[in-house]
């Protein structure tokens, strides 16, 4: 499986670290014996919900965010 990052911005031991922490996390799957990472996608409909909100949503958003 193949992933693109966007480094922009990182100053090279920033990319220097992720690029450590790949390395090491290669090196752990294979000592594991684990399969590759595939693009499968999950199916989580039978463990979600859906939630109604009584209120005002942007009410409590603000009372939430002033807290701070």
């Amino acid at each position: 499986m193949t992933q693109t990052l966007d480094l922009t911005g990182l100053t090279p031991q920033q990319i220097q670290q992720i690029s450590l922490m790949i390395d090491t996390f290669k090196t752990l799957n294979q000592q594991q014996n684990l399969p590759p990472l595939t693009g499968q996608t999950y199916d989580f409909s039978d463990l979600a919900g859906q939630l109604t909100w009584q209120g005002d949503a942007v009410a409590i958003q603000r009372m939430l965010r002033d807290e701070w």
